[in-house]
C-alpha cells in the first residue's frame, strides 16, 4: 500500500508534467492528421461557464441511486463513492501515467491527465446481473478524469457510460479497459443531448479469447470527438465497435478509431453511421492495422453517412494497413441521401413525405441501435 502523501506528490508531478506537455503540443489544428476534419477554432475561442454545485434535483435526474454508479462531476469522483459489487479499488501511484505523458501526442488525452481531476482504477472479478454506470457530468470550465478498469480472466462487465453537460464546458474523460483472457465486456456509451466540448478517449486491450462489444450514440455539440484505440493482443480476441451520430444545427461529431490486430486469429467488426441535419458536420477516421505474423486475422470496417440537408457535411476515411499474408480485411464508406425510389414506394402507399423520410431514417439507424444493449438510455 502506498502512503497517501506519496500518491499526492506523484499526482502533483503528473499534473505538472501533463500541463507542460499540453503546452508543448499546443492547441489542435487541422494540420494534425487526427484533427484534419475538426473545426478546431471552436476550442481556441471557447468561453466556458464557471463550474458549480449540482442541485439535488439534478443529482436525482442523472444519478439513479438504485443503479451502481461511478460518478465524475467536473472531473472529480463523487465523494464517498462505493465501488459496485465485484469491483476492487486499485491503488494507483501514477507511474504508468507519468510514462504515458512523455509520449502522448493526442491533446485530448493529455488534457485528461493535466486537468487535476480524479484518477481512479478498479478490478472487476465477477459477473454482475445488472449494469454499472460511469456518469460524466460537466457543469462548466475545463475538466478531465481517468479511469482504469481491469477485467479479470473469465469475468463479465456490463457498462453504461453517460456524458451530460449542464453548462458550457470542456470535458476530457479517458477510460482504459484491460480485458483478461476469456472475459466479456459490453459497453453502451451515450451522449443524448448536445453539449459544448466533449473530447473522450477510450483505450482497450484484449487478451486471448476476450470479447468487447462497444456501442456509442452521440448527438454532437460545439465539438464532440471520440477517440478509440484498441489492441487485440491474444489469439481468439474479438472486438465489435458500433456508433451512431445524429447531429443537427451547426454542431459537429467526430469518430477517430485505431484498431491493431497484434496477434493472429483475432476478429474485429466496425460499423459507424451518421445522420446529419441542417449544417451539421461529422467525420469518421478509422485505421485497422494487422501486424506482421498476425495470420488468420479477420477485420471489417464500415462507415455510412446519411445527409438530410444539402448544407450538411460528412467526411470519411476508412483505412487498412496489412502486414500479414493470410488475413481477411474489408472496408467501405458511403455518403448519400435518402433513396428516391424508397421514398416513392412509401409515398405511393399513403405516407406523407415527412413520415416516409422519418421511417427510412429510423431504418438507417436501426442496424446500430440493435447493438445497443440498453435502448432505454435513448429516452434520458
Amino acid at each position: 500500500m502506498i502512503g497517501s502523501s506519496v500518491v499526492e506528490v506523484v499526482s502533483d508531478e503528473l499534473t505538472r508534467l501533463a500541463t507542460a506537455r499540453a503546452a508543448e503540443v499546443g492547441m489542435p489544428t487541422q494540420a494534425l492528421e487526427d484533427w484534419r476534419y475538426v473545426r478546431c477554432e471552436t476550442l481556441v475561442k471557447a468561453e466556458y461557464d464557471s463550474p458549480r454545485e449540482i442541485t439535488p434535483d439534478e443529482r436525482r435526474q442523472f444519478v439513479d441511486t438504485a443503479t451502481p454508479a461511478v460518478v465524475f462531476i467536473d472531473g472529480h469522483l463523487l465523494d464517498k463513492t462505493v465501488w459496485p459489487s465485484g469491483w476492487q479499488n486499485l491503488e494507483t501511484n501514477g507511474e504508468e501515467a507519468l510514462a504515458q505523458v512523455a509520449t502522448e501526442r493526442d491533446v485530448a488525452a493529455i488534457w485528461a491527465l493535466a486537468s487535476g481531476g480524479s484518477r481512479a482504477a478498479a478490478r472487476i472479478t465477477g459477473t454482475s446481473s445488472s449494469p454499472v454506470e460511469v456518469i460524466n457530468l460537466a457543469t462548466g470550465g475545463r475538466s478531465g478524469w481517468t479511469l482504469l478498469l481491469e477485467v479479470a480472466p473469465g469475468a463479465r462487465l456490463d457498462l453504461i457510460v453517460r456524458h451530460q453537460a449542464l453548462g458550457a464546458a470542456r470535458s476530457c474523460p479517458a477510460l482504459t479497459l484491460r480485458v483478461g483472457r476469456g472475459a466479456q465486456v459490453f459497453v453502451s456509451e451515450v451522449q443524448t443531448a448536445s453539449c459544448h466540448h466533449l473530447l473522450a478517449t477510450a483505450t482497450i486491450d484484449l487478451a486471448a479469447d476476450a470479447q468487447v462489444h462497444w456501442t456509442t450514440v452521440v448527438r454532437g455539440g460545439a465539438c464532440v470527438r471520440l477517440t478509440t484505440r484498441a489492441t487485440l493482443s491474444g489469439p481468439g480476441a474479438h472486438l465489435e465497435l458500433a456508433g451512431l451520430s445524429e447531429v443537427s444545427e451547426q454542431h459537429q461529431a467526430h469518430q477517430v478509431v485505431r484498431v491493431v490486430h497484434a496477434a493472429g486469429h483475432t476478429t474485429s467488426d466496425q460499423l459507424f453511421k451518421a445522420i446529419l441535419h441542417d449544417r451539421a458536420q461529422t467525420s469518421f477516421d478509422g485505421l485497422v492495422q494487422i501486424s506482421s505474423g498476425s495470420d488468420g486475422a479477420d477485420a471489417k470496417q464500415q462507415n455510412r453517412n446519411l445527409l438530410l440537408s444539402p448544407l450538411a457535411k460528412a467526411d470519411t476515411r476508412p483505412q487498412l494497413d496489412i502486414k500479414a499474408d493470410d488475413v481477411k480485411a474489408a472496408h467501405g464508406a458511403t455518403v448519400g441521401q435518402l433513396d428516391v425510389d424508397e421514398l416513392f414506394y412509401l409515398r405511393c402507399r399513403g405516407l406523407a413525405r415527412q413520415d416516409a423520410e422519418a421511417l427510412l431514417t429510423i431504418g438507417f439507424a436501426g442496424e446500430v441501435l440493435a447493438r445497443l444493449p440498453h435502448r432505454g438510455l435513448l429516452n434520458i
